[in-house]
């Protein structure tokens, strides 16, 4: 069986999603909507279930995924929809699990009726846009008598959901914009449970959908080709860049980036990036660290982290503030000395402090200015 990385993250899902309903290939999509206490896996994990099994993502593994799996392949015979209460065991004799909490499940056997709304989800990914999908379902005596979504991109957005002419104008849900952004900032999403006309339960799924993470290596060096391999592990888009002709980067991670051979100031310069991208500094002298570093300030990005001692990162600081090329504030977006103080020695060791604290930064919401 393979094992499912962080390759299955929301964004990849919903292009491979969107590919396989445009070539009409009948395909279920599950995500869990709602967890309570202890689950194998968060809110918003989907997985893409065909005839012959599970081809994309994971909801958490084991005995649980294997029976919704099932229940998918039955789903998507009969072109219907099922919500779920799946409820973990909490006894150690119990074969499934020990995990003892819940998890509410949408079960979607036919995802084609939203084919359009995933192409349009697919689009706003490929341009780097992100928005929000908002799945509506409606049930009664715990069966689904109505299923539908809605895709708006950031700048369609409105503070009053059913303000606008859609579908669930009729149920009047309201997100502030604080509540708007937080969503964005946590990239986690948020389910609104309530009663409508004739005792109708109502589930208004609100799930933000950002582009898939870059993270962008200045330096193809033997700590810029671990945090490479590690990043290619988490789920990052891979950028490694160099300009040195005679380097030769592993098997593991050859095909699996973006290797940008040139120079590496004027690469920076060109490529265009936004608050997805995490960029790394790790090139080959001191001199080379500060060009890349000042074209860095000059764009927008998620994250800016730099090797080097905290002397170095003083001396530069003093440089740069001296000369004009960055002011006080400009310096607070650096993470000099990069990466979390985990005591590392080795290579990988210093890869996995440096993807900590980028971790850190994207999942706790933290932008650079």
């Amino acid at each position: 069986m393979e094992i499912q990385l962080a390759s299955s993250i929301s964004p990849l899902i919903f292009l491979r999603l969107s590919d396989l309903l445009e070539k009409g290939e009948g395909a279920a999509l599950v995500t869990i909507i709602e967890t309570i206490g202890s689950t194998p896996q968060v809110p918003g994990a989907k997985a893409i279930i065909m005839a012959d099994g599970l081809i994309a993502g994971t909801i958490g593994g084991g005995f649980f995924e294997a029976s919704i799996i099932d229940r998918a392949k039955k789903l998507l015979n009969i072109k219907q929809a099922e919500l779920i209460l799946w409820k973990f065991a909490a006894d150690w004799e119990e074969e499934s699990s020990i995990c003892g909490g819940q998890a509410l499940v949408i079960v979607d056997g036919f995802p084609e009726r939203d084919s359009l709304i995933f192409k349009k989800v697919a689009q706003a990914l490929r341009l780097r846009r992100r928005g929000l999908l908002i799945t509506s379902i409606q049930r009664k005596k715990e069966e689904i008598i109505s299923f539908d979504r809605l895709f708006l991109e950031e700048d369609e957005l409105s503070d009053v959901y059913g303000g606008k002419e859609n579908q669930f104008k009729e149920y009047s849900f309201f997100l502030s914009p604080e509540e708007r952004l937080d969503l964005f900032r946590k990239e986690k999403p948020k389910l609104i449970k309530k009663f409508g006309p004739e005792d109708v339960e109502i589930f208004l799924f609100f799930e933000p959908v950002s582009p898939s993470p870059r993270l962008l290596i200045f330096g193809a060096g033997h700590i810029g080709q671990a945090v490479a391999q590690l990043g290619l592990f988490l789920g990052f888009e891979v950028f490694l860049f160099d300009d040195r002709h005679d380097l030769e980067l592993p098997a593991a991670i050859r095909d699996k980036i973006n290797f940008i051979l040139a120079d590496m100031v004027e690469s920076l310069e060109k490529f265009s990036t936004d608050d997805f991208c995490y960029l790394i500094i790790v090139t080959r002298g001191h001199r080379l660290d500060g060009e890349v570093l000042r074209m860095a300030l000059k764009k927008r990005l998620g994250y800016i982290g730099m090797i080097g001692s905290r002397r170095k990162v003083a001396l530069m600081k003093e440089e740069f503030l001296k000369k004009g090329w960055a002011r006080n504030e400009d310096w607070v977006r650096i993470h000099s000395p990069i990466g979390f103080d985990i005591g590392a020695q080795t290579v990988e060791e210093i890869a996995v402090s440096i993807m900590a604290e980028v971790i850190a930064i994207r999942r706790r919401g933290e932008k650079s200015l």
